[in-house]
C-alpha cells in the first residue's frame, strides 16, 4: 500500500476540492431521519459550543486520486447531504457568497463561478441531474430521495430560525460556525485498491463495495452512447443473480472463462483475474444474462431441477461449476429470447449431474475440505467445455473415497452433506411426483422423533436411543415448511396429521407407522441408508 494523507479539514476547506462519485458507487441512500440527525448533531454543537473554540468532528472521508480528480469512497452520503444542507443555508442567505462557492466550481481562467457542482455523481442512476435541479434550477418538487431529504432539511433549518427568532446576525454566526468549525477527515490515497482497504478496515457498517460494483463501473466506462449506458442499466438491473448477489454470476463467469482457456491453475480472486478483461460491454452482459437465466428460471425437467436443488445444499459452491459450463456451452436461444438445451443434450446432462452430486457428496462427507474437490472442478469444467472425457476426472480414486463415505454413514458422520442427502432421499423415491417436489417454495428437515424439549419417554424409546439416534437419517423426513412448523414438536400420531397433507411421498409413506417406535426407526434408517449406499456405489 503507498502512502495515505489524512489531514483534518473544515467543511469550507473540504468544499473548496470538487469531488467524483464513481460509477460504481451504488446510489444516494440516506433516508430523511439519517439526514436531520446529522442536521441536529451541528446544531446542538453550535448551540452548546458557541462561546469557544471547539470544533465538531463529523466523521471520515475516504478519496482514492484518479486523472486529477478526487474519486469518493467513502462518504458520498455524508458529502452529498452537506451540499443539501448549504444550499438550504444559502437560499435564506443569498448574500453569503461564501456558501456559494461551497456549491459550485470556478473557471479555472476567469475566477468566475459556473454552473458546475463541487460533487459530480456519475452513479448510473440519475443522482446528477436530481441534484443540479435543486441547486441549479431551485426545483425543490418530486419524489426522489435527494429531494425530500432536502425539504426535510429546509424545512427544520426554517423552523430552528423562526422558533429562536434568529436575526441576521444569529443566522451569519451559525453559517461561520458550519463552515469553519465543522470538521471532517479525509483519507486521501493513492488508487482505489488503496481505498478500498481502507474503508474496509474503518467501516465494517453498512454495505462495502463489492467486486460486482467495481465490474460495473469498468462495463460502463465502455459504453460509449447514451443510448447504449441506458441498455446497460436496464440489462444490468435485470440481473439478480444467486440470492441476489450479482456478483455470483461474475464468479461462474470466471470458471467458464477459465475452462475455455483450458485454465486449471490455482484459482485467483475475481477483481484480479477480471481485471482489464472485459472486451465489450455488450457480449459481457449478454454472457451474464445467460448464467443468471439459468438461476432464474427452471430451464431443466423437473427431476434435473430438482437434483439441481441437492447440490445447492453442497457445503461449497465448487459442485455447481460442472453444471454452469455445461449449461453454458450448450444452451441455445430461441426467437422468444429464452435460453434452452436439446434433448439430446437434457440426457447427458442428467447422467452428469447425477456423478456430479455423487462425486461432491461422497469427497465432503469422506474428507469435509473444499480442498480435496478444487482441482478436480477445474479439470472436470475444462473437459466439458473441450469435449473430452469429464467423468473420467471423477472416476478417479472414486472407490478409495467412497468406503471412508461407507463407513461413516454406517457412523451417522454426515457432517454439513445432512440436508442434501435428506432432499436427495425424498426425490430417489419411485413413488415421488418430481413436479410437487419441484413447485415447493420452501422444504426443511423434520425430525420424526422430536428434537426439541429432550427425553421424555417417547413411545418406548429408551434414553439412550433418543440421543443416539435422534439426528439419523431413520429420523429425517423431507417436509414443507408450513407443515413443519405444524408437526413442531407433537406425539408421533398428532405429526402424521401434517404428513397427510404433504406432497412428499417420503412423509406419506410414514402412515403407514401407528406409532414412532425405536424398530420402526430401525427399519426405515436401514432402507434409507441403503437406498444411498446404492445411489452412491457408482458413479454411472
Amino acid at each position: 500500500m503507498k502512502a495515505i494523507q489524512a489531514n483534518p479539514k473544515t467543511i469550507q476547506a473540504i468544499f473548496q476540492e470538487t469531488y467524483v462519485i464513481p460509477e460504481f458507487q451504488r446510489p444516494y441512500s440516506w433516508d430523511d431521519s439519517q439526514c436531520l440527525e446529522l442536521f441536529e448533531d451541528i446544531v446542538n454543537f453550535f448551540m452548546e459550543h458557541n462561546d469557544n473554540n471547539e470544533n465538531y468532528y463529523l466523521g471520515n472521508i475516504v478519496l482514492y486520486s484518479e486523472n486529477g480528480e478526487w474519486m469518493v469512497i467513502d462518504g458520498q452520503q455524508r458529502l452529498t447531504t452537506i451540499m443539501l444542507f448549504l444550499n438550504s443555508l444559502f437560499s435564506i442567505a443569498q448574500t453569503a457568497t461564501i456558501l456559494e462557492e461551497c456549491l459550485k466550481r470556478k473557471d479555472p481562467l476567469t475566477g468566475n463561478k459556473v454552473n458546475i457542482l463541487k460533487i459530480e455523481s456519475r452513479v448510473i442512476e440519475g443522482d446528477k441531474t436530481e441534484l443540479e435541479d435543486i441547486i441549479l434550477n431551485a426545483n425543490i418538487d418530486g419524489n426522489s430521495r435527494i429531494k425530500k431529504n432536502y425539504r426535510a432539511l429546509h424545512s427544520s433549518l426554517l423552523s430552528l430560525i423562526r422558533d429562536n427568532n434568529w436575526d441576521s446576525v444569529k443566522i451569519n454566526a451559525f453559517i461561520l460556525s458550519v463552515l469553519k468549525r465543522v470538521v471532517l477527515l479525509p483519507i486521501e490515497c493513492d488508487s482505489v485498491d488503496d481505498a478500498l482497504i481502507i474503508f474496509n478496515t474503518l467501516n465494517n457498517r453498512g454495505l462495502p463495495l463489492n467486486d460486482a460494483d467495481i465490474f460495473k463501473a469498468q462495463l460502463f466506462k465502455m459504453a460509449q452512447s447514451s443510448k447504449d449506458k441506458r441498455e446497460l442499466v436496464k440489462r444490468w438491473n435485470n440481473l439478480n443473480g444467486v440470492n441476489g448477489e450479482i456478483e455470483s454470476l461474475f464468479r461462474r463467469l470466471m470458471h467458464i472463462k477459465r475452462a475455455e482457456k483450458r485454465d486449471v491453475s490455482r484459482e485467483i480472486g475475481l477483481r484480479k483475474y477480471f481485471e482489464n478483461a472485459f472486451e465489450d460491454w455488450g457480449e459481457t452482459l449478454l454472457s451474464l444474462e445467460k448464467i443468471n437465466y439459468m438461476n432464474e428460471y427452471n430451464v431443466f425437467p423437473a427431476k434435473i431441477e430438482n437434483l439441481w436443488t441437492v447440490l445447492s445444499y453442497a457445503p461449497n459452491e465448487f459442485c455447481l461449476y460442472p453444471i454452469v459450463v455445461f449449461w453454458y456451452k450448450y444452451a441455445i436461444l430461441n426467437d422468444k429470447k429464452e435460453w434452452f438445451l436439446d434433448n439430446d443434450k437434457i440426457s447427458e446432462l442428467e447422467k452428469l449431474i447425477n456423478a456430479t452430486i455423487k462425486y461432491y457428496y461422497v469427497s465432503a462427507i469422506a474428507y469435509n475440505s473444499v480442498n480435496a474437490v478444487k482441482d478436480t472442478t477445474y479439470k472436470v469444467c475444462r473437459a466439458i467445455m473441450h469435449n473430452e472425457d469429464y467423468l473420467s476426472f471423477y472416476n478417479k480414486e472414486y472407490d478409495k473415497t467412497y468406503k471412508i463415505f461407507d463407513s461413516k454413514l454406517d457412523n451417522y458422520e454426515y457432517g454439513r452433506c445432512r440436508l442434501g442427502l435428506v432432499a436427495l432421499i425424498a426425490i430417489l423415491n419411485p413413488k415421488q411426483r418430481q413436479e410437487d417436489i419441484l413447485n415447493l417454495s420452501k422444504w426443511e428437515i423434520e425430525h420424526i422423533l422430536p428434537q426439541k424439549g429432550g427425553y421424555n419417554n417417547y413411545n418406548g424409546w429408551m434414553e439412550e436411543q433418543y440421543q443416539n439416534k435422534l439426528n439419523t437419517l431413520g429420523n429425517f423426513v423431507m417436509l414443507e415448511k408450513s407443515l413443519n412448523i405444524r408437526a413442531s414438536n407433537e406425539f408421533f400420531r398428532k405429526k402424521k396429521e401434517e404428513y397427510r397433507q404433504s406432497v412428499i411421498k417420503e412423509a406419506n409413506d410414514l402412515l403407514q407407522f401407528t406409532d414412532w417406535t425405536y424398530q420402526d426407526w430401525e427399519k426405515r434408517h436401514e432402507e434409507k441408508e441403503k437406498l444411498l449406499k446404492e445411489y452412491f456405489s457408482k458413479l454411472v
